[in-house]
């Protein structure tokens, strides 16, 4: 049976470690668990094993024994790894680990060296003297401004560890919906690639074995023809001007929507496209009102709530539309008339924030419009499937009655030439 090494603390705090046998990590956690202790670190041995130091490493990747670690600053910081390390954290304050000690245990078990590298300078800069949201701050490509901004909530408040589970908890629930898209997308994707690639398929290798045929045929040939023998024309002596205008094309759309006229219009776009357009507002309207409860609980001003909001949801036409809403309520009005001003704010969720504001119950009642949405979301998501099916029929549909008459309605003339000179 695998043998594990641990690190664990009592209820008083105090730091063990031992050796435990057994099948899995979860396993040797449980057991721990029930002797009453907290686990903080548990490693798989080989052999006999040796105590593994407790003292802070540099991160792995970093060091001067791999002469590629340069490479590793190309990495990323998953959004998996990220909601792992702030449970773990959460953990860690839980147990009453002190928070240098309990970073240097989630650096010396992370597996990216990127992230490994950021605990570690976390550490130091805590032990200079930096608050922990100020220190996360200087690694912004992995700790977005919401996560400093609640985690700086959470210290003004007392409340750290709430915060980091309320943090984790909406961190699961992007990555859940997210999945689900891929996941939803993942058979249409296919579908459509399949056909374009039989498409091309045809041009060039199908038509080619008709062109000696339909170049006998002393009459006009039909326009799909036509159009096909255009095609496989352009795409025989061209194909390096269509890869570069395609090319082109795709550098201009990023571009374009990089720039905030483009990336405002684009967004507008994406909530009023057809079919995914409500799928995106749905998203959106779930993200704002969990969001706004995660920052509204943790302490912040309304005023910062929504302003973080904004910057957060991911689209900046509704963010505009945010922005105008604070400096309203900043004005003197209240959110709920702002939002009823707004069309992209569904009745549900005005009505619902004026009950909140009128019965003080803010919140919870938000907090209710947030399940109402992920539900929705939910349902959007499944059926997603299902609205995309007809419109890949009818475009599947087109796509072979175009080839059918392209290869068929010459030959369906020639029939009719012999059958008259006959």
């Amino acid at each position: 049976m695998p043998q594990f090494f641990y690190k664990a603390r009592d209820p008083k705090g105090k730091l063990i470690s031992g050796e435990m046998d057994g099948p899995t990590r979860s396993d040797i956690a449980s057991q721990i668990g029930s002797m009453g202790y907290t686990p903080v670190l548990i490693q798989a041995t080989s052999g006999k094993s040796a105590p593994i130091s407790t003292k802070t490493k540099e991160a792995p990747g970093f060091g001067k024994e791999n002469p590629l670690a340069f490479l590793d600053i190309l990495k990323r910081v998953k959004p998996n790894e990220l909601l792992f390390f702030t449970s773990q954290l959460a953990t860690i304050i839980r147990a009453g680990i002190p928070i240098t000690t309990g970073l240097g245990i989630l650096a010396e078990q992370s597996e990216n060296p990127l992230l490994s590298k950021a605990i570690l300078e976390t550490v130091d800069r805590i032990k200079e003297g930096e608050p922990l949201s100020k220190a996360l701050a200087h690694h912004p490509k992995i700790f977005s401004k919401i996560y400093i901004q609640m985690v700086k909530a959470g210290e003004a408040s007392g409340k750290l560890e709430e915060v980091l589970n309320r943090i984790g908890s909406f961190l699961e629930y992007d990555i859940e919906t997210k999945a689900r898209i891929k996941s939803a997308t993942r058979y249409p994707k296919m579908v459509f690639g399949a056909l374009i690639g039989a498409f091309l398929f045809a041009i060039y290798f199908i038509i080619p074995n008709f062109m000696g045929l339909f170049k006998s045929i002393k009459t006009t040939l039909p326009l799909p023809t036509r159009m096909m023998l255009g095609l496989h024309f352009v795409f025989s002596n061209y194909w390096y001007l269509i890869f570069a205008v395609l090319g082109a094309a795709i550098g201009g759309f990023q571009w374009y929507v990089r720039t905030e006229s483009g990336l405002l219009q684009w967004d507008l776009i994406k909530i009023r496209f057809p079919i995914m357009g409500q799928v995106f507002l749905r998203i959106f309207m779930s993200r704002f009102t969990r969001m706004f409860v995660t920052l509204n609980r943790s302490g912040l001003p309304m005023l910062e709530t929504l302003e973080i909001s904004a910057s957060t949801i991911g689209n900046v036409y509704i963010s505009n539309i945010i922005m105008k809403m604070r400096q309203s309520v900043e004005d003197g009005g209240t959110l709920s008339e702002k939002m009823r001003d707004r069309s992209i704010f569904p009745p549900l969720v005005y009505q619902m924030f004026a009950v909140g504001e009128s019965s003080g119950t803010l919140d919870e009642i938000v907090e209710k419009v947030s399940e109402f949405y992920d539900k929705e979301v939910d349902k959007a998501v499944k059926s997603l499937s299902s609205l995309i099916e007809p419109i890949m029929i009818l475009f599947m549909g087109a796509m072979m009655l175009f080839l059918a008459l392209a290869v068929f309605m010459p030959m369906w003339d020639m029939a009719k030439i012999a059958k008259g000179g006959g």
